[in-house]
C-alpha cells in the first residue's frame, strides 16, 4: 500500500475504482509533519529529545469515491492518526501528544468552486494528486497552536505553581495611610 499512498496518480482514476488506501507508515515517510515535529523539538538540548521519533506510526485510511452520480467530482475521505512527541508551552519539557486528522474532502481544480455540502472544498495544485500529501498537510493541520500537556498532571510548570505559596500582591492597601501623611497639617479633612 506504501505505493499507492506515495504514487501520484490523477483523481479520477482513484474514484472511478474507488480506492481505498490503508496508512501504515512511519512519520519519517511525511516531509511536512516530520519538519514542524524537527523544529518544535529543536527547541530542547539534544539529550531531552525523544529518540527514534521518526520512527513512529501513523495510521488511517483513504476512501476515494465520486460526489455524484456523473462522475466529475471527485471526493476522499481522509482519517489518520500519529502519536508525535511535542514541548510543552508550559514548562518547556517534552511530552506525546495524539493528533487526529478527519475529513471530508472534494478536490476541486479552482479555489471558487461552490463545493458540495457536508465535504470540505480542497484545490489541487496539479492534475496528479499524491494521497500522502494530503495526510501529510492534515496532519500538520492538527498540531496545536501551542501544545501543552494534557490536563495539570503532567505539566512541571503547573506543579510548580502549585507548590509555591500564593502571594497576594495589594498595590493600593496602604494608599488611605500615604494620602494621609501627605496631606499638610493645615489642610482639613
Amino acid at each position: 500500500m506504501a505505493k499507492l499512498l506515495s504514487a501520484p496518480e490523477l483523481p479520477a482514476k482513484l474514484a472511478l475504482t474507488r480506492q481505498v488506501i490503508e496508512i501504515s507508515e512511519q512519520i519519517s515517510n511525511f516531509p511536512r509533519l516530520s519538519e514542524a515535529l524537527e523544529q518544535d523539538l529543536g527547541q530542547l538540548e539534544a539529550a531531552q529529545r525523544p529518540a527514534q521519533w521518526r520512527a513512529l506510526s501513523v495510521t488511517g485510511r483513504l476512501r476515494f469515491d465520486f460526489a455524484d452520480a456523473q462522475s466529475e467530482d471527485v471526493t476522499v475521505e481522509v482519517e489518520a492518526t500519529a502519536v508525535v512527541p511535542l514541548v510543552c508551552q508550559r514548562c518547556l519539557e517534552p511530552f506525546e501528544k495524539r493528533l487526529e486528522a478527519g475529513a471530508r474532502l472534494l478536490l476541486v481544480q479552482e479555489a471558487d468552486d461552490p463545493g458540495r455540502e457536508g465535504f470540505e472544498s480542497w484545490e489541487l495544485e496539479e492534475d496528479l494528486l499524491r494521497p500522502i500529501d494530503l495526510v501529510d498537510e492534515l496532519l500538520v493541520m492538527a498540531m496545536p497552536f501551542a501544545a501543552k500537556h494534557a490536563g495539570d498532571a503532567g505539566c512541571g510548570a503547573v506543579a510548580e505553581e502549585a507548590a509555591a505559596p500564593e502571594e497576594t500582591v495589594r498595590p493600593f492597601a496602604d494608599l488611605k495611610a500615604q494620602l494621609e501623611a501627605a496631606r499638610k497639617p493645615d489642610e482639613p479633612e
